[in-house]
């Protein structure tokens, strides 16, 4: 049953995250838009006149269409959870729950922004929660590596469970020091998006077991 929510998740979660970067703002920058530290970081991001219109109007459709990736991806990591079972598996589901309050807290000062509130109080009412976001994904990123490692790496479906494993280790590494070189979140993005493109097909397969025992 687990497994099965895990692997339905998995599956709308991709999908909707390939709708997201059809929805991705041109020429706009929407991490830049997450951590705006102020007002004066609202004007260099949105920027003036037709230009802040047009990157208003496609931020607002993708924020809007973010709301349903942040259910997507909750429950593929929660359901994953579940699969670990335990303490261990209780842990990845609250951090994975408070990570996507988070990013619909993020949603709710973006939308705030789009909608002319263009201070210091909404950027720290965005940025805040966009930070423990990305900090909260990073660490359940490295809680789930070693579920797909722990019963070795032999045969085809084995190093599918070990690129999965080691794809979510170095993107919760990646997503951590992103908290500090904001930049660097980008490919911790890059390497959550293999892993969970990896994990569909072990998850597909039934390739064995997922968790520690």
């Amino acid at each position: 049953m687990e497994r099965d929510l895990a692997f339905s998740f998995n599956v709308a979660t991709v999908a909707m995250g390939l709708t997201m970067s059809l929805l991705r703002p041109k020429g706009g920058d929407v991490l830049a838009a997450e951590l705006v530290r102020n007002a004066k970081d609202i004007e260099a991001v949105y920027g003036s006149g037709a230009a802040r219109a047009e990157f208003a109007h496609t931020l607002k459709v993708n924020t809007l269409a973010d709301f349903a990736f942040i259910l997507c991806y909750g429950g593929a990591f929660f359901t994953l959870g579940l699969l670990a079972g335990g303490a261990y598996g209780i842990v990845v589901c609250v951090l994975a729950w408070c990570a996507a309050m988070a990013d619909v807290a993020e949603n709710v000062g973006i939308l705030r922004t789009i909608a002319g509130e263009a201070s210091d109080e909404v950027a720290r009412a965005t940025r805040t929660p966009a930070l423990i976001k990305w900090g909260l994904l990073g660490v359940v990123c490295l809680l789930l590596s070693p579920l797909f490692l722990a019963h070795g790496i032999g045969g085809g479906w084995g190093m599918a469970r070990a690129v999965t494993g080691v794809s979510y280790a170095v993107a919760g590494v990646h997503l951590l020091w992103g908290l500090r070189q904001h930049g660097v979140i980008k490919w911790g993005v890059s390497l959550m998006s293999l892993a969970l493109l990896v994990q569909m097909a072990v998850l597909w397969g039934n390739a064995g077991a997922i968790g520690f025992e």
